[in-house]
């Protein structure tokens, strides 16, 4: 008779997380680029605004499969979702790169890794006083927290004279790549 079907919803957006989606076991921050030198060349003169437009956090699958980085977001310190990036999935031993204005970092760095760059989390920046990173997986479990600063137990060169805060490498599991 055609009661309670003039009433319409919203349309609902669903996100699938198939195979294995990254996690605290395979997914790491391995650098933070918080306090980059300012633009010197000619190149990021033109491309930055200010030194905060070369920052940049690298993450790195330690695992041995590939990993989905739908859903992946941070919560904490900037604002960025993998969902619809343009990196979505992560090879075994592949980096990925959230930067905060790509024609910068292209600038500086070059575009070898311009592949690997998920997408820019401006309008925000990383404060050089340091800040609380938290990064979550599909689920909302937690990937990483903490908070960086330029003060022990993180390296003092740190965010001084263009120095980013890496990852010690020999804290990580060898993966098997059979």
């Amino acid at each position: 008779d055609g009661r309670g079907l003039t009433a319409w919803s919203g349309p609902v957006t669903s996100h699938f997380l198939v195979g294995p989606i990254a996690d605290a076991s395979s997914l790491v921050i391995t650098e933070v680029h918080y306090a980059p030198l300012p633009p010197e060349t000619p190149e990021e003169l033109a491309a930055a605004n200010d030194a905060s437009d070369l920052e940049f956090i690298e993450m790195k699958n330690i695992s041995n499969e590939s990993i989905d980085l739908t859903a992946v977001k941070f919560t904490e310190g900037l604002d960025f979702d993998f969902t619809f990036s343009d990196v979505t999935s992560l090879g075994p031993g592949e980096f990925v790169l959230v930067v905060r204005n790509k024609t910068a970092f292209e600038a500086r760095y070059g575009t070898d890794h311009s592949d690997r760059i998920a997408g820019e989390y401006a309008p925000t920046r990383l404060e050089n006083a340091g800040e609380r990173l938290h990064l979550v997986d599909g689920l909302g479990n937690t990937i990483a927290d903490f908070r960086y600063n330029d003060r022990t137990p993180w390296p003092e060169a740190a965010g001084r004279e263009g120095v980013s805060m890496v990852l010690d490498s020999s804290a990580l599991p060898e993966p098997d790549y059979d």
